[in-house]
């Protein structure tokens, strides 16, 4: 049988036949100790799956609500923008009024000083025709 054995072993196309057996042996051990830890990571990651199926709805509510936080915060700057342009409406509105009063008060000075200067021009006059006429009763005196 010892001689068998030798010739076999001697044999090209048995060593190769016994080389893959050798191999497919172990890559046989090595599937038995692959494939159980596969199997478990797939059902992981389908537990995973199923437990976080609801994420594109945790994410737009994520997103909706950080929107409607940022929208509170727009609104709150808006208000503060339109009370802000309305005291500066209210502080023109007074100021206008306050430039109208002056502009009238002017106005009335204006008039006044106008009707000062005629009344001075007229005394003027008078004053000038009486100089005029002392002139003339002076010159016909001397």
């Amino acid at each position: 049988m010892k001689s068998k054995a030798a010739k076999h072993s001697q044999d090209p196309e048995v060593a190769r036949i016994a080389e893959k057996v050798k191999f497919w042996s172990e890559q046989d051990r090595i599937n038995q100790a692959l494939i159980p830890r596969v199997i478990r990571q797939g059902e992981l990651l389908t537990k995973h799956i199923a437990e976080h199926d609801d994420l594109p709805q945790l994410l737009n509510r994520v997103v909706s609500d950080a929107l409607a936080k940022q929208s509170r915060a727009f609104q709150v700057e808006l208000e503060k923008a339109v009370a802000d342009l309305n005291g500066a409406h209210a502080r023109a509105m007074v100021l206008e009024q306050s430039l109208a009063d002056q502009a009238r008060q002017f106005e009335s000075l204006d008039d006044r000083l106008d009707r000062h200067e005629k009344k001075t021009r007229n005394r003027l006059m008078a004053v000038a025709g009486f100089v005029c006429a002392v002139a003339l009763i002076v010159a016909a005196l001397v």
